[in-house]
């Protein structure tokens, strides 16, 4: 199991030649969520009392939407929605020495 807090905000500009401005700007937003993660990793004891490590982990915090509105600057209302989503996943590389003591 994995889980993180994930924040993002969106902003969108648009303009043509006739004059059409807009912009919009989503709600920032963050939502603690879970998903999977996967990995492995090798420990070598090379004298005693030191060891070093190699480990790798995948996660996967599945596909994220949320949906706001953007607005023209001209007539000051909205004009069309707008949906964002992103796949949230990563590797995470660790290397370590040890000393026992």
């Amino acid at each position: 199991m994995a889980y993180s807090e994930v924040q993002a905000t969106t902003s969108l500009t648009q303009s043509d030649s006739s004059g059409f401005s807009g912009s919009g700007t989503g709600d920032d937003f963050a939502y603690l969520v879970t998903g999977w993660t996967a990995g492995g990793g090798v420990e070598w004891m090379f004298t005693q009392n030191w060891s070093a490590k190699l480990e790798y982990l995948h996660y996967d915090l599945g596909t994220i939407s949320f949906t706001w509105q953007a607005t023209d600057n001209n007539i000051g209302g909205v004009y069309q929605n707008e949906t964002t989503s992103f796949h949230n996943q990563g590797y995470i590389v660790r290397v370590g020495l040890n000393c026992l003591w």
